[in-house]
């Protein structure tokens, strides 16, 4: 399958255009993390073109990691669900729900059936009786996920709930790879990595492009800041 240039809609030297036309409206703070953001995205989508989507999985969490950070200590998915309500309130020209409608047959769909990707799916030990009450707490935790997230990709829908049911997916995934808990091209289980990689390309950017478009909105201070001694 081949990747074309616009998989990620907006490219990283648009953005980085946008980031020195906006540079002096934006707050030191803002400057950062959106300086951070950008270096990684370059990287990721240069992955992502090249079809290795392992390492384009990684880096454009990375990225999405450097636009919601405020905290190392706290709980990860508890920072990027408040980032996530915060961006798709800005979102008053719908452009993530944009993004993520022509992806749902292709790769979010897959995703959803994807039983892996789903924390209850590994749960409970691999006894015949648990994976047997696994399997049917993954079929009704599934059927309640796409419902949510199909409603959330309608004109009306509420985009920010499913946005949190895609990036609850995306985690165990990432989780999967950040930690080396699965292998770098293996032979199995390649369709969520694939899959979450081509949502991650897509969507990421349109958070940095909303990021830009409100250079005053507070984000939070990132952590780990330069120090120059």
């Amino acid at each position: 399958m081949r990747v074309a240039n616009s998989a990620t809609g907006v490219s990283t030297s648009d953005l980085y255009a946008m980031y020195r036309a906006r540079h002096t409206e934006l707050s030191s703070d803002n400057q950062l993390r959106l300086r951070r953001c950008l270096s990684w995205l370059e990287k990721a989508e240069n992955e992502h073109l090249a079809e290795d989507f392992d390492t384009s999985f990684v880096f454009h969490w990375i990225v999405f990691n450097s636009m919601y950070a405020t905290s190392e200590t706290e709980n990860q998915p508890s920072l990027f669900k408040v980032y996530l309500e915060k961006i798709t309130r800005l979102d008053y020209n719908h452009s993530i729900r944009n993004a993520l409608q022509p992806l749902f047959g292709p790769y979010i769909s897959p995703l959803l059936r994807t039983r892996y990707v789903y924390g209850i799916y590994w749960k409970y030990d691999l006894d015949q009786d648990a994976r047997n009450q696994t399997d049917a707490a993954w079929e009704e935790k599934r059927k309640n996920v796409t419902k949510t997230i199909s409603a959330g990709l309608t004109p009306n829908g509420d985009i920010n709930h499913a946005l949190n049911c895609i990036f609850d997916l995306l985690y165990v995934l990432r989780n999967q790879l950040i930690h080396g808990l699965a292998t770098y091209k293996g032979s199995v289980n390649r369709d969520q990595v694939r899959n979450g990689s081509m949502i991650l390309a897509r969507v990421v950017p349109c958070f940095a492009v909303l990021m830009l478009g409100y250079p005053d909105q507070d984000w939070g201070q990132s952590p780990y800041p330069p120090i120059n001694r």
